[in-house]
C-alpha cells in the first residue's frame, strides 16, 4: 500500500470516528423517497400525459439525491454529507453502473451546495427550491 492510499484510509477512518452519535442517515429509498414522491405527484402526472415517464424518472432520481444531500449538509456540513453520498454510491455502483453513479454524484453535489447555501430552510422549502431550480442545471 502506498502512502497516498494509507493516508486516504486514515482520513476515512478519522471521518467515520467523527460522525455525530445522533446521525440518522436515511437512504433515498426510505422516508425521503416518500416525501419526494408525494411532492412530485403533479410532475409525474404531467410526464405521464406527455408519454415521457423517462424524463420524470430522471427528475425524481435527481431530486431525491439532491434533497438527501441538502438535508445532510444542513445538519452535518459538507464533509459528512459528501462522505455519506459517496458511500451510498460506492455500495450501489455495481447495481446501477458508472453513468448513473456519476449522475447521482452530481446531484449529490448540487444538493450539498443548496444545503449550505440555505441552512435555515425547512425540508419543504429546500425541496421546493431544488424543484424550482432543477432545469437550471
Amino acid at each position: 500500500m502506498n502512502d497516498d492510499n494509507f493516508n486516504n484510509l486514515n482520513n476515512i477512518h478519522s471521518l467515520i470516528k467523527s460522525l455525530p452519535a445522533d446521525i440518522n442517515y436515511v437512504k433515498p429509498n426510505g422516508q425521503l423517497e416518500q416525501e419526494v414522491g408525494n411532492f412530485l405527484v403533479p410532475a409525474k402526472e404531467k410526464y405521464q400525459r406527455l408519454n415521457r415517464i423517462d424524463l420524470y424518472n430522471n427528475l425524481s432520481n435527481d431530486i431525491r439525491h439532491q434533497y438527501a444531500s441538502a438535508l445532510m449538509a444542513q445538519k452535518y456540513g459538507n464533509d459528512i454529507a459528501k462522505f455519506l453520498g459517496n458511500a451510498n454510491e460506492f455500495f450501489d455502483f455495481n447495481a446501477s453502473g458508472r453513468a448513473d453513479t456519476l449522475r447521482d454524484q452530481r446531484a449529490n453535489e448540487i444538493g450539498r451546495q443548496y444545503g449550505l447555501k440555505y441552512p435555515n430552510y425547512t425540508k419543504e422549502q429546500i425541496l421546493q427550491k431544488l424543484y424550482d431550480d432543477y432545469y437550471k442545471y
